[in-house]
């Protein structure tokens, strides 16, 4: 679910996806923020394999989908004067 909600409100929105998509879980924002940048450190590279869990293949081809559309942390605007 976390995957679907990326996927729908993007990145740096975790309040408004933990009232979409998780209204009922006890977890927060921050929860949920924490576990998607674990998620990207397992399976974009940036981790020991053995901090991988074992996921369905099509389910990691979808978080490093997300994360190439949805960067991450979510790059800010700078505006040169």
């Amino acid at each position: 679910m976390l995957v679907d909600g990326v996927e729908d409100c993007g990145v740096a929105r975790w309040s408004v996806m933990k009232k979409k998509w998780f209204p009922t879980s006890v977890r927060t924002a921050g929860n949920l923020k924490d576990k998607w940048r674990n998620l990207l450190e397992s399976y974009t590279g940036n981790a020991e394999r053995s901090c991988y869990l074992h996921l369905d293949k099509k389910l990691i081809e979808r978080i490093q989908k997300a994360a190439f559309n949805n960067p991450y942390p979510k790059p800010r605007c700078t505006d040169e004067w």
